[in-house]
């Protein structure tokens, strides 16, 4: 679970979006909800060329308030597309902006954002994928165009959802008053924006029924790439981006683990730590930033790929102010730690590494399984029956017990029988 290539679910906690502005409104004071939208932003943004059949990466991007479905629907279209073999990669644009305090010059991050997405997507391409789905939206930013994505041939869906609907769905993830008066505000200023490609409605529709329009709007979206097309440069410049690298320093914390060793919630909490401390911090989940189907077969773990998504965002972040970064993931062996340390040679890594036993990683898959945990998108092991689970519970044992052999890290934390916070206690007293 949670290689580059796999179907399996996004890791990060879906609550991290709302977690985190928690932190900021604390600290600015700010609890008016959500920003408005310029509208006038929104419908200047037809630099876009929908299905242009030639040799470009594709990118799909979904966009709409909280609420219209825009990570289900992205990832269901992601996982078909990786089930029917194509080469496709998958994008949650707020997995790309966990950076705070803001730059006063950009304080919803949305440009912060599109730095990050344009690095991504090279990376993506330049590893040999044709086709990215993109989920999320960039509100205040100067629009969603040709230009946020460089070398991309780009396809815009707008999701929408009843008032009704997008109120009861908002509720049901426990959103506050003001967040979801704020959403019932953006829905009605996307209703008046006219900058897509498509729309789609998603009011009583299954995600599997919402993916299927949007690809039925899209004009059957991927479109046929055409060979020997001109095509725009998608190599990364490796050489201008090892000099930049060189001069990101701080201090960065990697926690690792087996499945379900509590490293995504457990460093989110370090994250948040840090911010209610006043520290310029950010956090990357390297599951989120290494969705890529096939992944490519000189880089089976693709550690290599989360690596250079990995360092273009740390120089994204660096530049806007962060001296510290939490990444949680998956680091199988000493190689995958040097992969991922030898991209940022200007900082200080440190690497965590939390262990639980097999009684308590048989637990925790199980509640998993049973849908007791946070809900994400294409998480494999929810539904999964209890034979499936304890398979999946032996694979974890077995990984923790081959890491303890191995004595990977700089850290080892005992995670059994301790919460959350508990588990964040003794990395922030040992880091």
């Amino acid at each position: 679970m949670g290689a580059a290539g796999s179907t399996g679910r996004p890791a990060g906690p879906p609550v991290q979006g709302q977690l985190e502005r928690d932190v900021e409104h604390d600290a600015t004071g700010d609890h008016a909800g959500l920003p408005r939208l310029k509208t006038s932003s929104l419908t200047s943004a037809a630099g876009h060329n929908a299905c242009v059949r030639d040799d470009r990466l594709s990118v799909l991007w979904l966009c709409g308030p909280p609420g219209a479905g825009k990570s289900a629907a992205g990832w269901a279209l992601y996982a078909g597309l990786a089930r029917s073999g194509a080469q496709a990669a998958f994008a949650d644009i707020d997995q790309l902006g966990m950076c705070l305090p803001a730059p006063p010059d950009d304080p919803e991050r949305y440009r912060l954002k599109e730095r990050n997405l344009s690095a991504v997507a090279r990376h993506f391409g330049a590893a040999g994928c044709d086709a990215v789905v993109v989920s999320g939206d960039l509100g205040l930013s100067p629009g969603i165009s040709a230009v946020t994505v460089p070398g991309a041939s780009l396809t815009i869906c707008r999701l929408r959802a009843s008032p009704d609907e997008l109120r009861r769905r908002l509720t049901s993830r426990r959103e506050g008053p003001g967040f979801v008066a704020g959403a019932l505000r953006q829905a009605e200023e996307f209703d008046r924006a006219s900058f897509a490609d498509a729309c789609v409605g998603t009011d009583g529709l299954t995600v599997a029924g919402v993916a299927r329009l949007v690809r039925e709007r899209c004009g059957g979206w991927p479109p046929e790439r055409v060979a020997g097309a001109e095509a725009d440069d998608v190599t990364p410049a490796s050489e201008e981006e090892a000099a930049l690298a060189a001069g990101a320093d701080g201090d960065v914390l990697l926690v690792c683990g087996a499945i379900c060793a509590g490293k995504s919630a457990a460093g989110f909490e370090v994250y948040l730590r840090q911010l209610r401390a006043g520290v310029a911090a950010a956090y990357i989940d390297l599951d989120q930033i290494g969705f890529m189907s096939p992944v490519p077969a000189d880089d089976p773990g693709g550690h290599r790929l989360r690596a250079s998504n990995l360092a273009g965002l740390w120089r994204a972040y660096h530049a806007a102010g962060a001296r510290r970064l939490i990444l949680s993931g998956p680091v199988p062996d000493e190689h995958a730690a040097a992969v991922y340390a030898g991209t940022l040679p200007a900082a200080r890594v440190t690497i965590c590494r939390l262990h639980a036993g097999p009684a308590e990683l048989a637990r925790r898959i199980s509640r998993r399984g049973r849908g007791l945990n946070w809900p994400q998108p294409g998480d494999p092991l929810i539904g999964q029956p209890e034979a499936h689970l304890r398979l999946v519970a032996a694979e974890s044992a077995a990984e923790a017990e081959a890491l303890d052999r191995s004595g990977l890290g700089d850290l080892r934390i005992d995670t059994d029988g301790r919460t959350i916070a508990e588990v964040a206690d003794l990395v922030d007293r040992r880091w």
